[in-house]
């Protein structure tokens, strides 16, 4: 036999290399219409009700023939992370697992990440507000995609409000401040009797306090952390952004301030809120049903956050994605499902009309953003700004033992911000 000319090598070898090509491709799934190869056989863990994806994967069934057995288990988000952890470290762990906007620093040795030529940074930016390339990719590499995008936002008393003869919520924090002095309600002892607002004091008393805290210090500016993330940084001096925002929290929780309308006593804001104890309070999407079940004839509605000017506008977001384990056999299949139901018209739908959760979408988002009960998250999901959290819960500890020591007259607030930096810098 003749030896082939290289010519002939090179066609073949091209060949080849495209064959390949399309293999990986259908494989992998892609940015349009899910086309890929399904997984015999994917485990999901979430935190959602456990019919949260019973329409979706019918759909996706449908496009594959059936070929794919989907199942899906709830786990009790207070044990969510550390069972996840667990059974993963025991090599029992699920093909694919929620992760939250505030975890993939910690998760991220634990998962796959979807390829570049099938999902980047660009991609991200397209099909999903910004701030989902901050949460969920690392070095332009993608790690999760957005099931929805919840953001923080005001609720308020509209019988308190008319009363006090205020028209519309504020919008700014000055008129926040103002309009909270006019719906406080103080006995003869000047105890509060129904708060303006319920903001000021830790998580022991105010359902997100961190999470509050940490959006007026974003919306002043405040850089958490320094440029090359070794070291938090939203301390700094005493005039600094992050200690105006700080004191400025702390003001409604001062007997000594003008701002005075919370203190650690109150039971927690939400339930304070609905029932008729304080006339505004911060609150998720999820919360709104709550409140309308404790009390469903308090009429009140919904506000985005107030800001501190309209140039610099901030909200912030708490949300969970879809990541596929580095353990899964199928992790191909697995983000071909995960393109199917998190980048996808049709399987994004089946599962927010479930869960009622406010869309992730770019496309979905521009139909809803005058949805009235998830309008207002919806608009402020483009506005949405995360910072870096190596881990989450420690944080949270870290700004409520801060807000405690000086609600507590134990440090003040200079101190007790500066040892929480420090805190926060350990986690690192």
């Amino acid at each position: 036999m003749q030896p082939m000319s290289k010519g002939k090598m090179i066609v073949i070898g091209v060949i080849a290399l495209v064959v390949i090509g399309v293999i990986l491709i259908l494989t992998l799934g892609s940015k349009g219409p899910v086309g890929g190869t399904a997984a015999p056989k994917l485990t999901i863990w979430g935190v959602d009700g456990a019919n949260s994806f019973g329409g979706a994967i019918e759909a996706y069934n449908k496009l594959h023939n059936n070929a794919s057995s989907i199942s899906y288990v709830k786990i009790d988000p207070a044990n969510y992370e550390s069972e996840l952890i667990k059974a993963l470290a025991a090599q029992r762990g699920p093909d694919i697992f929620y992760v939250s906007n505030r975890s993939l620093a910690k998760l991220a040795n634990l998962i796959v990440p979807v390829g570049q030529e099938v999902m980047n940074v660009n991609n991200l930016n397209q099909l999903y507000p910004s701030v989902v390339a901050e949460d969920f990719s690392i070095n332009g590499t993608v790690y999760a995609l957005p099931l929805y995008i919840d953001t923080l936002a005001l609720v308020y008393n509209l019988d308190m409000f008319d009363r006090t003869l205020i028209v519309s919520p504020p919008s700014t924090w000055q008129e926040f401040a103002d309009d909270s002095n006019k719906l406080r309600v103080l006995n003869e002892k000047t105890q509060i009797q129904i708060a303006g607002a319920a903001i000021g004091g830790s998580e022991k008393s105010v359902d997100y306090a961190t999470d509050i805290l940490n959006m007026i210090m974003i919306q002043n500016g405040t850089k958490m952390w320094n440029q090359d993330l070794s070291g938090a940084s939203f301390a700094g001096g005493k005039n600094s952004s992050g200690s105006q925002a700080f004191n400025f929290y702390l003001s409604f929780s001062n007997p000594g301030d003008s701002n005075y309308t919370w203190n650690e006593a109150q039971q927690d804001s939400l339930n304070a809120f609905a029932g008729g104890k304080a006339a505004m309070a911060f609150a998720y999407s999820n919360d709104v049903a709550d409140i309308k079940r404790v009390s469903p004839y308090l009429r009140f509605s919904i506000a985005p956050v107030p800001q501190i000017s309209a140039s610099t506008t901030a909200a912030y977001p708490n949300y969970w994605g879809l990541a596929v384990s580095k353990q899964s056999q199928y992790s191909a299949g697995a983000w071909d499902f995960i393109n199917f139901v998190a980048a996808q018209d049709s399987g994004s739908y089946s599962y927010l009309g479930v869960t009622g959760r406010p869309p992730a979408l770019r496309s979905i988002i521009a139909s809803n953003l005058n949805d009235p009960d998830l309008g207002v998250f919806v608009k402020q999901s483009l506005i949405a700004r995360s910072w870096y959290t190596p881990d989450y819960d420690k944080i949270k500890e870290i700004f409520t033992s801060a807000i405690s020591a000086v609600v507590s007259g134990q440090k003040d607030s200079a101190q007790a911000l500066k040892e929480a930096e420090d805190g926060v810098t350990a986690l690192r």
